[in-house]
């Protein structure tokens, strides 16, 4: 967890654990400040920790504007998706029945303690084209015989179209899921318009009650979604040829950023704002930053960001 007080997890500003009402304050507070510097904001990202939830709430965000293996079976449009279709096929897979497509797949991703489940990319591992063509395979070979298998084949397929079309990360590439929201992509407005139909329909099956609730790890999508289709047309409307790259909408960048930062002359978990100042100047100083090669913002020019002598600094 990045605990760089102060900028980047505000959970850190103090001693206990921050309330959704004081967060929902410093999140208003820190977007207002940011406009006043000349900052368009557009997207605010954070996970969906309780607290987070709870400041959304109040701050007014809502589903429609902006752990399967834990209960083992998904209502999907009325139909049921089973998590033991997964295991079964996996089991199949590694006792060399089928053709051994998935290699990678390991315990972590059937059964992840707390922190493996924080991990996203065992989740796209799991929900991959691979495992969706090994069940169809397993189901010809008739090792998946269940009556879910059907709805967990079709569930899987698109997830991992969902999946690639919120992670595009160059202009052009051979999947055309993976290339960025542009009027030339026409394919993936389609594919988030199909999700936006079926998506908000995934419910779980309380064990306890047998109710049929909705977890907040799909409404997360479900608004993910919505937020990146509003944000594209917004963003078009004033630049025309503008073309969204999903990846880049994520923390990422701040993450990687900071990790530079904490290992930079010896490993300092925590460093103050003064550390963070000076290893970010003596960063930019010695053209330690690399500018953006490819994302949403282009460099102004050059492949680094200036470097300034001690004379100029003097100066």
């Amino acid at each position: 967890m990045d605990i760089i007080e102060g900028l980047e997890d505000l959970r850190h500003l103090t001693q206990s654990s921050l309330k959704s009402e004081n967060l929902g304050a410093l999140i208003k507070q820190s977007i207002d400040e940011a406009e006043e510097c000349g900052a368009d904001v557009q997207m605010f990202v954070c996970d969906r920790g309780g607290p987070n939830i709870g400041a959304y709430k109040k701050l007014g965000v809502k589903e429609e504007n902006a752990a399967w293996q834990r209960y083992g079976i998904l209502i999907v449009d009325g139909k049921e998706v089973a998590f033991k279709d997964v295991i079964t096929t996996c089991n199949a897979d590694q006792n060399n029945k089928l053709s051994n497509t998935l290699g990678r797949i390991r315990l972590e991703h059937l059964a992840p303690h707390n922190f493996q489940r924080q991990n996203a990319r065992l989740a796209f591992q799991l929900v991959s084209h691979k495992m969706k063509y090994a069940m169809e395979a397993a189901k010809m070979a008739k090792i998946q015989t269940t009556e879910t298998a059907g709805k967990t084949i079709w569930f899987l397929g698109k997830m991992n179209t969902v999946s690639d079309v919120c992670n595009s990360s160059n202009i052009f590439d051979s999947n055309p899921n993976k290339r960025p929201f542009s009027e030339k992509n026409p394919e993936c407005f389609q594919i988030f318009e199909e999700f936006l139909v079926w998506g908000p329909t995934i419910q779980v099956k309380d064990k306890k009650t047998g109710k049929l609730i909705r977890i907040p790890f799909f409404k997360s999508i479900v608004a993910t979604v919505r937020a990146l289709l509003l944000l594209y047309r917004d963003m078009v409307a004033k630049y025309t040829s503008f073309q969204l790259l999903t990846t880049f909408y994520n923390t990422d960048s701040v993450k990687t950023l900071f990790s530079r930062i904490r290992g930079r002359g010896g490993y300092n978990p925590n460093p103050s704002g003064r550390i963070f100042l000076l290893t970010m100047r003596h960063m930019v100083a010695v053209q330690d930053l690399k500018s953006a090669g490819r994302g949403n913002v282009a460099p102004d020019n050059g492949s680094y960001l200036p470097a300034i002598t001690s004379d100029e600094m003097d100066q």
